[in-house]
């Protein structure tokens, strides 16, 4: 691994340091090392097992408390040692030639209770110290980074080799990339791409200066994009109901009306033609009289037939919104009582494994220490004092562990989470019957307004109507007289019936031609808002298409940008998905024998340990400073890149069984 230290970026000159000192005491298998380096390169060499990983491991124990290898838990103990100081200290030099000696002084804590004759184990204690002095740990952090001019995370970047490229999040990762590369502006972009249109998609509604940027118009244009392929789904369904109300093709509406006024005068010649028969020397004023009810009787049934015509039009309208109502809540409540359901089956499933762990809990909890486990099973002595001590302290720390796991899995099945997901449910559950309820409500709409649909009475049958027919009845009395022939009034009177037959059909005829002319314009209008709404969903498509050719754009541009401060490195910093978008991503890439850029995680280890010295080095010259680097597993880089800074190779050697340093003098 390599290791480097870091001066912070607001310096405006390279800052130089170097690694003068280190020694270690009973360090990670250690048990003495004193290494002088003098701020020079060197090679360290020496079989497996020596310590080369060690010494980079306690550089960056002390500088960042944090292991060069980025072990979790890390602890600088040795092995199964107890009772001992386990010790690293560094001396560094900067460009003032001021010496800094940074130390940390690991070791275990004993304590013997009042009444007890032996000591128990309490955890670890860390001492630090700067030039000697021992400090509080934030004192001495605030001096390391006084001394070196870096922050913690600053300090993990350069001195942690794989740090960046791999263990860093993706997001921090970007950052930092992000300050390496030129600015690349938004109409750049547009201009050598050809995306002017851009602007005007991003045009606010309603004004002419003010835009939206790319990220708030593709949300606006998803939910508008959303709302129109809900209204272009259900269009479909409205229109084909409106056309089963149309009926068959009939007659054009000049051809109805023709008949209509043929028939009016049919009758109009029938009722003269049965006045004559009736009173064929009868009274003008009894004809003038009978004409003047029969034609308000004709005017009347008119007007009704009409409007009972557009009763119903409305009334069948109602009651297919009415069901289209009913419906839609009723599928609103069978997937609310679903999801109920399923949180109901969660939270059975989370009782039970909460009742499981504090049984568990409990059988920890009651195991004790006792005397029969300080007896050697096969010879049954007492087993020796610090032997006890070791078993005891193991007992203890394999009940504190499954302690700790039980509490960690039981957080998990928490009284919280069980309220919670109780509250999500009684939710689910008041909305299955508020939208059950309201589907009944609707479907007892679509009764009510059903059983008001049907064949209206004739206009005759009505009071009014009854009125004008008596009114009509006593005019023809009156013209009832004798000499009538009686022959020929019943012939003039069977031509009027059937002419007031025929003029009732051509008027229902006309009426359901009325009534379909209502629907076909009802069907435009859905046909119409159907055209506008599809015009409209290609023009957010067409944007938002615009946006991902700008963001593409963007990205490609940025990540060239970043990729010409590196030379074996190269940065994968957005990602083609299976929908067409692009996800941020921040993947390193080396190239491998064959020239192919593949990920630094596939790569060799020469591969892998230059390309984080690449890193390190563009980091360096981005923060303004030349650093110490720990190269470890030096022997497998056939060809290690050049850097500016002081390299101290770490180098595997079968025949030195104990560290050698050998220092490459300028």
């Amino acid at each position: 691994d390599s290791v480097a230290f870091v001066y912070p970026s607001s310096l405006t000159s390279i800052v130089n340091l170097q690694i003068l000192h280190l020694r270690l005491e009973n360090f990670r298998g250690i048990r003495e090392l004193d290494i002088e380096l003098g701020g020079k390169d060197a090679d360290i060499f020496g079989a497996n097992g020596t310590g080369k990983t060690t010494i980079a491991n306690a550089v960056t124990w002390l500088l960042c408390d944090a292991p060069a290898t980025d072990e979790k838990d890390f602890s600088p103990k040795t092995a199964g040692a107890h009772d001992l100081h386990h010790k690293a200290e560094m001396t560094v030099e900067n460009d003032d030639g001021e010496h800094v000696t940074f130390a940390k002084d690991f070791y275990e804590k004993w304590t013997k209770k009042r009444g007890s004759a032996s000591r128990e184990f309490s955890g670890h204690v860390t001492d630090w110290y700067v030039n000697g002095v021992q400090q509080k740990k934030k004192t001495y952090e605030e001096a390391i980074e006084q001394a070196t001019g870096a922050t913690l995370d600053q300090m993990k970047m350069l001195l942690i080799h794989g740090y960046f490229p791999q263990t860093m999040k993706p997001e921090a990762r970007r950052t930092v990339l992000f300050e390496l590369c030129e600015e690349v502006s938004d109409e750049d972009v547009i201009r050598e791409h050809g995306l002017e249109g851009l602007s005007g998609v991003l045009l606010r509604p309603g004004t002419t200066d003010e835009h939206y940027s790319v990220d708030e118009y593709k949300k606006v244009a998803a939910a508008q994009r959303r709302k129109l392929n809900k209204e272009l789904d259900t269009l479909p369904a409205r229109i084909d109901e409106a056309s089963k109300a149309l009926p068959e093709d009939g007659r054009e509406i000049s051809a109805i009306d023709a008949d209509l006024k043929a028939a009016q005068e049919a009758i109009d010649q029938a009722m003269a033609d049965t006045a004559e028969a009736k009173h064929p020397k009868g009274a003008e004023v009894a004809k003038a009289v009978l004409a003047g009810k029969q034609a308000d009787l004709e005017a009347k049934r008119a007007a009704y037939d009409t409007e009972t015509a557009k009763a119903n039009a409305a009334a069948y309208d109602a009651v297919g919104q009415a069901k289209r109502e009913r419906d839609e809540h009723e599928r609103a409540a069978t997937k609310a009582a679903e999801e109920a359901k399923r949180l109901r089956g969660e939270i059975g499933s989370l009782k039970a494994k909460r009742d499981a762990l504090l049984k568990e809990y409990a059988e920890v909890q009651a195991e004790v220490w006792g005397e029969a486990q300080e007896t050697c099973p096969t010879c049954g002595q007492h087993l020796p004092e610090d032997k006890i001590a070791e078993l005891r302290q193991s007992f203890n720390e394999r009940k504190s562990a499954r302690k700790q796991h039980i509490n960690a899995e039981g957080q998990r099945c928490s009284k919280d989470k069980i309220a919670e997901l109780d509250a999500k449910a009684a939710e689910q559950e008041a909305l299955a019957a508020e939208e059950a309820q309201k589907s009944e409500d609707a479907a007892k709409r679509v009764a009510d307004l059903e059983a008001k649909i049907q064949t209206p009475l004739p206009f005759e049958a009505t009071e009014e109507g009854q009125a004008i027919l008596a009114d009509i009845e006593k005019a023809k009395g009156s013209l009832q007289g004798g000499g009538i022939d009686a022959e020929a009034l019943a012939k003039v009177q069977a031509a009027e019936n059937d002419a007031r037959a025929h003029l009732d059909e051509l008027s229902a005829e006309k009426a359901a031609y009325q009534a379909a002319e209502r629907a076909r314009a009802r069907i435009e209008e859905l046909r119409a808002a159907q055209k506008k709404d599809s015009y409209e969903l290609d023009k957010i498509e067409a944007g938002l298409d615009l946006c991902d050719r700008f963001i593409r754009a963007k990205a490609q541009a940025i990540t060239r940008s970043i990729n010409k401060q590196f030379q074996t490195v190269s940065w994968q910093l957005f990602k083609e998905q299976v929908n067409g978008g692009l996800e941020q991503v921040c993947n390193p890439m080396t190239q491998n024998a064959a020239g192919e850029w593949v990920e630094y995680k596939s790569s060799n280890t020469a591969a892998q340990v230059n390309a984080g010295l690449e890193i390190i080095d563009v980091l360096n010259k981005h923060f303004h400073t030349n650093l110490p680097v720990i190269v470890d597993r030096a022997e497998s880089v056939c060809k290690i890149a050049k850097v500016s800074e002081q390299t101290i190779r770490l180098i595997v050697s079968a025949p030195d069984d104990t560290l050698r340093v050998k220092i490459k003098e300028d």
